[in-house]
């Protein structure tokens, strides 16, 4: 079972075998939100700062995929993530 769980520095969970964690950079993800949800750019940095930050998710993390790239890069990663995924026990 896999659980997305966005919260999860907010709500830990206990007994979990293994963390994924997307990880963005805070300014791109910013211009990400402008450009491809139309945000106001003072919108999506309201929605950001009330996240946890980059390093908690990051501290939790077993497993990272780095979402800086395009998504080619992306869809490579999540091959190598789901490699990682399905060898838990």
């Amino acid at each position: 079972v896999v659980l997305d769980i966005p919260l999860l520095v907010e709500n830990p969970r206990e007994g979990l075998h293994g963390v994924l964690v997307v990880d963005l950079d805070v300014e791109l993800a910013i211009k990400r939100l402008v450009e491809q949800r139309n945000m106001k750019i003072d919108d999506a940095r309201a929605r950001v700062a009330k996240q946890a930050t980059r390093e908690q998710r990051l501290a939790i993390a077993d497993h990272v995929i780095d979402n800086s790239g395009d998504r080619d890069q992306l869809v490579k990663k999540v091959d190598v993530a789901w490699s990682w995924i399905i060898s838990l026990k």
